[in-house]
Parts: C-alpha cells; structure tokens; sequence
C-alpha cells in the first residue's frame, strides 16, 4: 500500500494513533502526507536550502575532509520488510538529498557472536517497531557483509574515492 494514494485525514489519524506507540514510524508517516499549498511548498524548499547551508558550514568549522558513517543500522533486510524499514536508508539518503559524493565498502561480515548479542536481550533492547523488525530480519544473517559510508564535500569525489581506498588498504593489513 502506498502512503501518497491515501487520503490525507487517513493519513493524519494514522500519524497520530502511531504516535502513541512508535515516533519514529509516526515521523515517517506524517511526512508522506504532501502539502497543501505551493506556499506550504517552498517554505519547506527554504528550510532546506537553510539546513542544507547549515550542515556545509558546521562540516567547514570542523574542518573535516570527509566523514565515515554507516550505511544502513543492520545488514541486509528480508525483502518483506523492506517497506517497513526503508526509512532506515536515511544514513544514505541525507547525503543523496545533499548532493554530496558517497561510495560504500565492505569492511566486515556479520558472525554468530554478533548474533548472539543482538539477540541477548541484556545487551540490546529493541525499542520501535522498526528495531524489532531488523531484529527479526536478522535471523539467518551469518556472513552477509557490512559496509561502511564514505563522504566528502560536493566536487570532492577524489576525496571520497581516496578515503574509501585507504579503508580497504587498512582492511588488508
């Protein structure tokens, strides 16, 4: 089912009765809800560009030449989940919507212990709906890779290549 063919006072009273249970979910939902107005439109554009002229500023006073992040919060999901979850790929679609360059790259591959752990309920608690159903996901999950992000300013695409290189040349030693 697509959210953006729903009517919109559906959309809103779902938005709202997921509140109560799950943010995270509800965030997502209210967010699919469209605008009501070309003004409504552009006011949200400028936020944009604001937090878009925002998020380079705080990248120069850092001074960082790239950022190393992860790609997704687990590894890869079962396909039923998928439309659950896909609010996860924001770690990918920040950066996308940013237009800044990324690459990603293998670094390590999910073991037992891993599993273990995840699945040990002193260590990790899952507190959304979403966190469950990565958990489940998860299942069967023994030496599916997981990667890392690679990110550089935009027109620094040698930046990141370099970065993501140097990774996989640690990785090697």
């Amino acid at each position: 089912m697509k959210l953006g063919r729903l009517p919109k006072w559906l959309v809103k009273a779902g938005e709202f009765l997921l509140k109560q249970f799950d943010k995270f979910g509800s965030s997502i939902i209210g967010a699919s809800k469209g605008y009501d107005s070309l003004y409504e439109y552009f006011g949200h554009v400028s936020k944009f560009m604001d937090w878009q002229e925002s998020f380079m500023k705080t990248w120069m006073d850092e001074n960082l030449d790239a950022v190393i992040c992860p790609v997704f919060p687990s590894s890869a999901v079962t396909r039923d989940i998928i439309p659950f979850v896909a609010a996860c790929g924001i770690y990918c679609q920040m950066y996308n919507s940013l237009n800044y360059p990324a690459g990603v790259i293998p670094v390590t591959k999910v073991t037992q212990e891993d599993l273990d752990n995840a699945f040990n309920h002193k260590i990790f608690t899952p507190n959304s709906t979403v966190d469950k159903l990565l958990l489940k996901s998860s299942k069967g999950s023994v030496g599916l890779s997981v990667g890392v992000q690679c990110v550089a300013l935009p027109y620094k695409d040698e930046m990141c290549l370099r970065v993501m290189r140097e990774i996989e040349r640690g990785l090697k030693n």
